[in-house]
């Protein structure tokens, strides 16, 4: 997997949509996903379309960020906000509902 790729697909879990929709809000056609994910890196025009739909430079999209330790969706971020606001109490209670040792 191309580091652009790791990066679109990052990019896109992060903003809460599918690859195919991406592309198509990109104006390349959702076929442009499939290529990429062989290992095809767009030609210049295209990885500027793609940072300008990211509001990313084209560096970025190309340039190794490491692996995140996790993915999380917004409502998954969302449960850990409200989780880490919660009294010491609640959250052990939380924990223990959810099988989880501290």
């Amino acid at each position: 997997m191309t580091t652009f790729y790791k990066n679109f697909i990052r990019l896109c879990h992060d903003r809460g949509i599918k690859p195919g929709p991406a592309c198509d809000g990109i104006g390349v056609g959702r076929a442009a996903a499939s290529k990429w994910a062989r290992g095809v890196v767009p030609k210049d025009s295209t990885l500027l379309m793609v940072a300008d739909f990211f509001g990313i430079s084209t560096e970025y999209i190309l340039e190794d960020h490491g692996e995140p330790e996790f993915y999380a969706t917004a409502s998954e971020k969302e449960i850990i906000r409200k989780f880490r606001a919660l009294p010491e109490r609640e959250k052990q209670i939380v924990r223990y509902i959810l099988g989880v040792q501290k």
